[in-house]
């Protein structure tokens, strides 16, 4: 089993409990196994599992893009293939905002926080 998960708080509350963000996440892999990546900060946290899975988090958001996400953009495409779809999304909402989407296709599952 595959996918992503995560939860948002409305306003900062400090520290999330690594252990709140494994129980979270365990029902991605229990089946495969497969390698969940997960990032927090003080308003939420986001989890993506399998083969074509990435999270990323800066000081502003949390994303995280599970599936298969192609960039139009040049510049997001190469950031995609070398750091992974969910920094290259978080990267063009910077720029661009909901814009971005528009340069997205594939079959893919997305959550900026």
């Amino acid at each position: 089993m595959s996918g992503l998960c995560g939860w948002f708080r409305g306003e900062r509350a400090g520290f999330v409990d690594p252990r709140a963000i494994a129980s979270m996440a365990a029902p991605l892999n229990r089946f495969d196994g497969s390698t969940v990546h997960s990032v927090s900060t003080d308003f939420g946290a986001v989890a993506a599992s399998g083969g074509n899975a990435s999270a990323f988090q800066d000081d502003a958001r949390l994303v995280a893009v599970w599936g298969h996400a192609r960039f139009a953009d040049a510049d997001l495409a190469a950031l995609a293939r070398q750091q992974g779809a969910a920094r290259a999304l978080a990267q063009g909402y910077a720029r661009k905002g909901s814009g971005v989407l528009a340069g997205l296709e594939g079959a893919f599952a997305f959550a900026i926080l």
